[in-house]
């Protein structure tokens, strides 16, 4: 009797998704079950377990990034996407560019990506020299041109907020963009 109820296989795989990333932030983050993490530096045979909401702290605090590998099958997409999840509710992140690439994104999707939201006029060029990626234009090219611009973008925001830095005051709401400001448009000058 009970099993004239029960959903035949395709009728679950409508509703079930079993992929990461096509499920919405709202139910990634209502069926999150916590995770252990092994933490480990490179080199270290061994390390320390540690939770999801460490990882998501260390996201936040530290100036560089931070690799997640493991086995296939072992949650790293989902890890990502709860991370993606937690960063765009998080209000401290409200002027952050968050890309989350997908895994069959080609390199020119992936320049469209990082570029996409960015409103900077010296990266118009940039933006030409991606849509004509196939039409004889090679991809390391475009993506030589990407850094370039993106460093030359970086130094013109770093200059315009140096003297800023040097006369903030801690209780100033915006010394914290411009420290953020600071750590990731600082170049370093030889």
């Amino acid at each position: 009797m009970l099993n004239q109820y029960w959903p035949k296989e395709e009728q679950v795989e409508l509703v079930m998704h079993t992929e990461a990333e096509v499920s919405a932030e709202h139910l990634l983050l209502a069926v999150h079950e916590p995770m252990r993490l092994s933490h480990r530096y490179k080199g270290d045979s061994s390390g320390d377990l540690r939770t999801e909401n460490e990882l998501l702290n260390d996201l936040l605090t530290l100036p560089y990034p931070i690799p997640i590998v493991g086995a296939p099958g072992t949650g790293k997409s989902h890890l990502v996407c709860w991370l993606d999840a937690k960063l765009r509710v998080n209000k401290s992140c409200a002027d952050w560019h968050i890309i989350r690439i997908p895994k069959a994104a080609s390199l020119r999707q992936v320049l469209e990506l990082l570029l996409d939201g960015l409103s900077d006029t010296s990266l118009k060029a940039t933006r030409e020299k991606i849509q004509k990626i196939g039409k004889g234009l090679k991809i390391d090219q475009v993506a030589n041109s990407l850094i370039l611009d993106i460093t030359f973008a970086l130094a013109e925001l770093y200059e315009k907020v140096g003297a800023d830095l040097k006369t903030q005051k801690d209780s100033d709401p915006a010394s914290i963009t411009r420290d953020q400001i600071s750590r990731h448009a600082m170049l370093k000058r030889h």
